[in-house]
């Protein structure tokens, strides 16, 4: 079960046939609790990949981090891997911290976006963490940690 914020509800209703469509072709069932603001993945009689659970919950969790639905679902492709990278607590003070950010993500967004280009990833950047779905993970992972020098 994977909790979500309010603000993403609207957003989880219009996509959540997209979400069990995707889920069900891996024969994974998922549930949408509104009420609770929860999402639940399960196996089915007809899941014979037990990776493909761990690939759907980590499909959720992203969806839950404000991840796009399109970005989301590449998880569910053997080859694609995603990490986390809390950022925020790379410095304490504050201020520092938002100039680092902001050099990571760039003018317009432009240095965020040649780094997705250059390391074939998708990269979010939030208030705190980033979000960094795919393949080189480890590449953006250094890139995130060395943007801090200076």
């Amino acid at each position: 079960m994977t909790l979500f914020p309010k603000y993403r509800e609207e957003y989880l209703k219009q996509i959540w046939a997209d979400v069990t469509k995707a889920l069900s072709q891996k024969h994974i069932a998922c549930t949408l609790d509104l009420v609770e603001g929860s999402m639940t993945v399960k196996t089915t009689r007809k899941t014979y990949d037990p990776v493909q659970i761990l690939n759907a919950r980590d499909m959720i969790k992203l969806l839950a981090r404000s991840v796009p639905f399109p970005q989301a679902v590449k998880i569910l492709d053997d080859e694609v891997s995603c990490d986390v990278v809390k950022i925020g607590g790379f410095v304490t003070n504050k201020e520092r911290f938002v100039k680092r950010r902001q050099r990571l993500i760039g003018p317009n967004g432009n240095t965020l976006k040649a780094l997705e280009l250059l390391t074939d990833c998708y990269m979010l950047v939030q208030e705190h963490p980033s979000n960094l779905p795919h393949q080189r993970v480890d590449g953006q992972k250094r890139i995130g940690k060395e943007t801090r020098v200076g």
